[in-house]
């Protein structure tokens, strides 16, 4: 028996939901602990966690550098 299109998309997509949330709430995560780290805007914030390698080594406070190999 052949199953369509839109039942393969349906099962897909109930299994990504989770995987989905924890992704995001991950990313917030990392944006708020780099805003009270740093004192940064989200937008920079957000920024950082995709372009870890973008942050100064000599201008930012070491909880941040121990922050981003966890991130």
């Amino acid at each position: 028996m052949r199953t369509s299109f839109a039942h393969l998309m349906t099962v897909f997509l109930r299994r990504l939901w989770l995987p989905a949330a924890l992704f995001a709430g991950f990313n917030v995560l990392c944006v708020v602990v780099y805003r009270r780290l740093e004192g940064l805007r989200w937008q920079d914030a957000f920024f950082w966690i995709t372009h870890p390698h973008s942050m100064e080594d000599r201008q930012i406070h070491d909880a941040t550098k121990f922050f981003a190999f966890f991130v």
